[in-house]
């Protein structure tokens, strides 16, 4: 017969760093659960790349953004969908 495999939904729990430029580029460490099956990362509805390196962490490459607080970033996996708006995108330094 055909077998069934339910999934948790994922959840966050951390992002490190909380802030970035707006020219995007930074790496950003995303602590949760139920992350292995991760096959979309989004800033603010933009893709991100992303590397999971285990069921409770992913990096993602910050994409270019304008400034602005509560940035939406939404982990997008076989079991659900999680957005956590605690990223802010800093203008540089002039």
């Amino acid at each position: 017969g055909l077998t069934f495999t339910y999934l948790d939904p994922p959840t966050l729990t951390d992002v490190n760093p909380t802030a970035g430029p707006t020219t995007g580029g930074n790496e950003v460490t995303i602590t949760g659960t139920s992350l292995a099956t991760t096959h979309q990362v989004t800033f603010d509805d933009t893709p991100a790349a992303f590397t999971v390196l285990s069921d409770t962490t992913i990096t993602a490459t910050a994409p270019p953004h304008t400034a602005g607080e509560n940035i939406p970033i939404t982990v997008n996996t076989l079991g659900g969908n999680y957005t956590s708006n605690i990223y802010t995108y800093q203008d540089p330094p002039l």
